[in-house]
C-alpha cells in the first residue's frame, strides 16, 4: 500500500528552522514558514517541538502565524529511549530548513516510501524516476536507496535475460 502525504508525521524544529534570532531581534524564515504551510495544506501531520519547551514552541508558531498548522507542541527530548538508533530508522528523513522550500508533500512521501517500493521490486520506469527524482532533489532521495534500487533491477535484470546476455 502506498503512504500519502496525510501518512506522513513531521516534527518541525523553532529555532534557525522557522525563526532566526539576532541578538533580541526575531526574524521570521519565511521560505520554511510558506513549507510548513504546504505541508499542512496537504495533510501532513505536524508536530512543533523546541528545546525550549513546548510552551515556547507554541508561542513561537503563534508569533509565524502556523499555530494552526501543527496537530501538536512539544518540547525536544533529552533522552529518546528506543530499540534502534535515529540513524538507523528506515522511514526517517532529516531535511536542512534551506532545502525545504524545494520540495512538496509528494516528494516526501516518495523518499520515506522508497524502501518499501524497494522491497517489491522496481520497473525500469520507477528506477528511471528514482533516479532522477535523486538527481533533481538531492538529499530528499536517499542515496542508498538508489543504489538499492538499482542493484534489485540489475538482479531482475540477470534474472530475466541471464547474466552476460548484454
Amino acid at each position: 500500500m502506498s503512504m500519502h502525504p496525510r501518512d506522513l508525521v513531521a516534527y518541525v524544529d523553532v529555532d534557525d528552522t522557522l525563526i532566526r534570532s539576532v541578538g533580541t531581534k526575531r526574524i521570521p524564515i519565511s521560505r520554511a514558514i510558506d513549507h510548513v504551510r504546504a505541508l499542512a495544506q496537504a495533510g501532513v501531520q505536524l508536530f512543533c517541538w523546541s528545546s525550549g519547551g513546548s510552551a515556547y514552541a507554541r508561542r513561537s508558531a503563534e508569533e509565524v502565524g502556523l499555530a494552526d498548522c501543527f496537530v501538536a507542541f512539544l518540547p525536544k527530548p533529552h533522552v529518546l529511549l528506543d530499540d534502534q538508533h535515529p540513524s538507523d530508522w528506515r522511514r526517517l528523513l532529516h531535511v536542512h530548513p534551506a532545502e525545504a522550500g524545494n520540495s512538496a508533500a509528494s516528494d516526501y512521501v516518495l523518499a520515506v516510501d522508497g524502501t518499501n517500493r524497494l522491497d517489491n521490486g522496481l520497473t525500469s520506469e520507477e528506477l528511471a524516476a528514482l533516479v532522477i527524482d535523486a538527481l533533481v532533489h538531492p538529499g530528499i532521495v536517499r542515496a542508498e536507496d538508489v543504489a538499492r534500487a538499482i542493484a534489485i533491477a540489475t538482479e531482475e535484470f540477470d534474472a530475466r535475460k541471464g547474466v552476460g546476455d548484454y
